[in-house]
């Protein structure tokens, strides 16, 4: 259909003949079209039925415009009718070329992401899903755009509609030296999305790749990623302000207002920043430490600027503020190494011989998998109850994640070899003394 349209120019000269020429080919395309929209788009096999969906619209507008043509074209108007027919064909000629493109730069983008080189990352190997349908709805967005832009052309409807859109994104306000107008802010709030865009996706990528990096300590990958994220999204908005029309003394005097709240009314937010760098370049948390913190204990989740995130043993995700981190008792179970001293007391009855019950709790300890040999082990006898006699357990582990575990299954076994060895647990004791009682008159004699 487009050679057919291309062809037409050849019989522009002669009025009749090209309106004829015009017809015929505004008839089959019309033809086509409506062939198009009843057998071949329901009968695509496409995994995903958006793209029917945005088909059959198109396709019927198509044939309204050629329908349009067609009767323009009957009662005299060829200029409408060659534009319509032009538009239509033209489109749906460059449709077909951006399909084809978008087809070809996502299989080339896969065999990208295949190679070894890639394939072994990381982020590839946990995102390619992620990562392809991203880049296939980027290029989708990008080719939507562009048809658009180049359909309106044909049309002959660009020109105006810009000049209409113009002068409707010039409309604001001017106040001093300050301006800003529609166009303006409609350019700042697209930058501040891409500048958020791109800071998610710096962090992710960071964060997937540096905890991997060999000659990395642990946590300074997610300092880098957060800092990095943070960095990123100050430039992207300053770019943004800048693309806005903002000038150097337009943001001084922002920045110089924000300054001023911030000593009023935002000193806690400053405080959290500022207590999260510190947090960051000191790292006496990290990401997987196990804390106590202002009465909350968990696993540390995520480090940001302002707050640290806490996964209590519960399921319950805990946001506190980093201030209270650094200003109060923080206690790191796991900022050296993952090892836990596990306490037990225990207590037997009285009558008990200790060497035995030493040397059952000692043989517990050393047979129970998981107790470390160092430090070692420790059985002591630590004093005389009421009831019992009190011995305490004292044994370390090198994993503390299995810690309460351990601390049961030690229990079940020393119950075991207490009973083995003949040793009694304490039960209550009530020791009740009896006195004989004297006669009442002996005791209370009559006057």
């Amino acid at each position: 259909m487009y050679g057919l349209d291309r062809l037409g120019i050849l019989a522009a000269d002669n009025g009749g003949i090209y309106r004829i020429y015009l017809l015929a080919v505004n008839g089959l395309a019309l033809v086509l079209t409506l062939w198009l929209l009843c057998r071949a788009i329901p009968a695509m096999q496409s995994p995903d039925s958006r793209l029917q969906q945005v088909m059959r619209p198109i396709g019927w507008i198509a044939a309204a415009l050629l329908t349009v043509a067609l009767g323009a074209n009957v009662v005299g108007n060829t200029s409408l009718a060659e534009t319509l027919t032009s538009g239509v064909i033209d489109s749906g000629y460059m449709a077909l070329l951006l399909y084809a493109g978008i087809a070809a730069c996502v299989g080339l983008f896969q065999a990208l992401l295949g190679q070894p080189e890639l394939a072994n990352r990381h982020f590839v190997r946990h995102q390619e899903t992620a990562l392809q349908s991203g880049f296939t709805r980027l290029l989708m967005l990008g080719a939507a755009i562009g048809w658009l832009l180049y359909s309106m052309d044909r049309f002959r409807v660009l020109r105006p509609l810009y000049g209409v859109g113009s002068t409707v994104m010039e409309f604001g306000i001017d106040v001093g030296e300050f301006s800003l107008n529609i166009g303006h802010l409609l350019v700042f709030l697209l930058s501040s999305w891409l500048a958020f865009w791109a800071a998610r996706t710096v962090r992710r990528l960071l964060r997937a790749e540096l905890p991997n990096h060999a000659g990395l300590p642990r946590g300074v990958g997610n300092s880098i990623a957060s800092l990095s994220y943070y960095g990123v999204l100050m430039l992207g908005l300053l770019v943004a302000l800048s693309a806005a029309g903002f000038k150097v003394s337009q943001l001084t005097l922002i920045f110089g207002a924000l300054g001023v709240g911030i000593g009023f009314g935002l000193q806690n937010v400053v405080n959290n920043f500022v207590s999260g760098l510190v947090l960051m370049f000191e790292r006496p948390i990290q990401p997987g430490d196990l804390i106590d913190a202002t009465g909350t204990s968990g696993t540390v989740r995520e480090i940001g600027l302002r707050a640290t995130t806490i996964r209590t043993s519960d399921g319950a995700d805990v946001v506190v503020p980093n201030g209270l981190l650094l200003n109060g008792n923080l206690t790191n179970w796991t900022l050296f190494d993952k090892s836990r001293r596990i306490e037990i007391p225990i207590a037997v009855a009285h009558g008990s011989d200790p060497s035995t019950v030493l040397s059952a709790l000692a043989a517990v300890l050393r047979d129970t998998p998981g107790v470390a040999e160092q430090p070692a082990p420790v059985v002591v006898l630590t004093g005389y109850g009421d009831n019992a006699l009190n011995f305490t357990i004292s044994a370390w582990t090198h994993d503390i994640g299995s810690w309460v575990r351990l601390r049961s299954e030690v229990l079940a076994r020393v119950l075991v070899a207490l009973q083995q060895a003949g040793v009694s647990l304490p039960h209550k004791q009530v020791e009740v003394n009896l006195h004989t009682v004297q006669d009442e008159q002996t005791r209370f004699p009559l006057s």
